[in-house]
């Protein structure tokens, strides 16, 4: 489990330290990213620009709460929460399900469910996903 999680793990964190390189090291070349409010499956370079954006618009952005579960040895499902703070500060959060296909150990495809029906409180020292029964 461990080896599945570690590359996850490194993608959301340069994500978050804004290392768009970082980002990049963990996936194939030929990557793919797909959102759900979109449906479309984005090459690894029309993503980077996406991150590249929310770099220049978030001061703030990373996962807490995290949910994973090893379905193979070349395939995750995650369920965390995205937390995004804005230029005003105020932090806000998507619910999140991913879907991470990996090969040789680095990302292959990312399919990535986000809600986008609203914001969830978000407690700003212990962040968790509304609803969620442990």
């Amino acid at each position: 489990m461990a080896q599945q999680s570690h590359v996850v793990d490194c993608f959301y964190q340069a994500l978050g330290n804004k290392d768009l390189a970082g980002a990049q090291a963990c996936c194939t070349p030929d990557a793919e990213f797909w959102h759900n409010f979109d449906a479309v499956a984005q090459t690894l370079e029309q993503a980077s620009q996406g991150w590249s954006g929310m770099f220049q618009h978030f001061q703030q952005h990373r996962v807490v709460d995290i949910e994973r579960q090893i379905l193979s040895d070349e395939s995750i499902v995650q369920r965390h929460l995205f937390l995004l703070a804005g230029e005003d500060g105020v932090l806000k959060g998507k619910a999140c399900c991913i879907f991470v296909s990996l090969e040789q150990g680095l990302i292959k495809r990312l399919d990535e469910y986000i809600n986008l029906a609203g914001d969830l409180t978000v407690d700003q020292v212990n962040p968790i996903t509304a609803g969620l029964v442990r």
